[in-house]
């Protein structure tokens, strides 16, 4: 099985997994005390956690560390087949948005148990030259994806039997970013550059190209 096939079937999974979770604003019995206490240490970890990173960063990791870094908890909600706000379900183990343009959409796990996952993107419109279908590939080869692996393996072009990114998520505004696990997105009107924060590869995404770093 190659490694396009195998990660369309664990994203295809959790995405199945997303779309029965609880809708955003379900009540939640806890102790008000304690929760807040856990907050504010998650929270103190947290930005102790990103400001080493952030020191320690360069080229694109740094451009998207450096960027107005939006809440992630306002990213779990997502479709994978509704054009409405209405559609959208929460994923409490995946992120996605879609650009102001609405042109490219990405998610990621933050819960993937294979390893195998990372960042899967997709452009509606690519006027750069198609990736050529592989020759094992026989399942709809979608020239739109791209993903980047934990190792920083970036495919261009993904194997798949299924819809990998969602319809409709939330919007992430330019030149704002979204970093969630190990990973990180900037959105900006020249593309989408996306990181595996701790290796400092990745991929920058637009109409026109695909690059990588």
């Amino acid at each position: 099985m190659s490694r396009g096939v195998l990660y369309a079937a664990v994203m295809m999974a959790l995405i199945a997994s997303a779309c029965g979770s609880t809708e955003r604003g379900s009540p939640v019995a806890a102790d008000a005390t304690e929760s807040s206490a856990s907050s504010s240490s998650s929270t103190t970890q947290t930005t102790s956690a990103s400001t080493t990173t952030a020191a320690a960063a360069s080229g694109p990791v740094a451009e998207i560390l450096a960027a107005r870094q939006v809440n992630a908890d306002d990213f779990h909600d997502m479709s994978f087949g509704g054009d409405k706000p209405e559609d959208m379900t929460e994923s409490s183990s995946m992120v996605a948005f879609i650009t102001p343009s609405a042109n490219i959409a990405c998610n990621w796990s933050l819960t993937d148990p294979t390893g195998e996952l990372g960042i899967n993107c997709d452009a509606k419109e690519r006027t750069s030259p198609p990736p050529e279908r592989p020759a094992n590939c026989e399942l709809n080869w979608a020239t739109g994806y791209v993903q980047l692996h934990p190792d920083g393996v970036v495919e261009n072009g993904v194997c798949t039997g299924g819809v990998l990114t969602p319809s409709i998520a939330n919007t992430l505004p330019y030149d704002s970013a979204l970093v969630a696990g190990d990973f990180g997105c900037l959105s900006a009107e020249a593309g989408v550059t996306c990181a595996h924060i701790p290796s400092g590869r990745g991929f920058v995404l637009s109409r026109e190209e695909l690059r990588t770093f």
